[in-house]
């Protein structure tokens, strides 16, 4: 008799672990996925907290730290794309990036929240931004090229968001041209180092209403040829 309230507890317990690896991997999966397509800072905050919580049900009833991690694995495997290749991290490199070392806000990745329609890039409805288009380093000075646009939207292919040049509000614009990001880089980069502090660098920045006449200036300045406009 009592062997067999042994089998059917073991049974019962075998059973119980089944269920909650399951449930490691759905949460797993459900996570891996908000991942690759985030858009806002806090998007998969909910699905990561559901995986914690698998993990920790799956740990009391007993499961050893590889099965859970397997599960996890399992889970997050089954989904096909790249987390660092979604809409929230190719904006945020393009702002932290060198040398613009912008401070992200959330009205940075709020317009990917809208797909893009008719092929275009931009939200013809949107919110008045600028986007950095370009730059010339000269070392003792840096100039920024500004296009005003219209804000972003989210294309079906991710790569296509630009993780290199950003947009940026009125107010962000302002703070590049004042050089406050720039020096708050070099207070990050350099705040108890015992090699000499890099000299501030004279910021310029030169806005233009056409990518045309940004293309004739910047060709002016750098004596480079961009070639046809794409």
């Amino acid at each position: 008799m009592k062997f067999t309230v042994f089998i059917v507890l073991t049974l019962l317990l075998i059973g119980c672990q089944a269920s909650e690896l399951k449930t490691v991997e759905f949460a797993a999966k459900a996570h891996q996925e908000c991942l690759i397509n985030q858009v806002l800072p806090d998007d998969c905050d909910d699905s990561k907290r559901a995986l914690l919580l698998a993990d920790l049900r799956a740990t009391q009833s007993g499961l050893s730290r590889d099965r859970i991690s397997a599960s996890r694995g399992i889970g997050a495997n089954i989904v096909v794309g790249d987390p660092s290749n979604s809409p929230y991290q190719r904006v945020l490199r393009s702002l932290e990036g060198k040398p613009f070392y912008v401070d992200p806000e959330r009205d940075n990745f709020l317009p990917y929240l809208n797909k893009c329609k008719h092929g275009l890039s931009v939200n013809l409805r949107g919110k008045d931004m600028v986007r950095a288009v370009g730059y010339i380093d000269r070392g003792a000075g840096i100039t920024f090229f500004l296009l005003e646009t219209k804000e972003p939207c989210r294309p079906d292919d991710y790569l296509q968001i630009d993780e290199q040049f950003p947009y940026l509000s009125e107010a962000q614009a302002s703070r590049l041209a004042s050089g406050e990001y720039w020096r708050n880089n070099q207070e990050r980069n350099w705040p108890y180092s015992i090699q000499p502090r890099p000299a501030d660098k004279e910021i310029r920045v030169e806005r233009f209403g056409k990518m045309s006449d940004f293309r004739a200036r910047f060709e002016e300045l750098s004596g480079r040829n961009l070639g046809p406009e794409k």
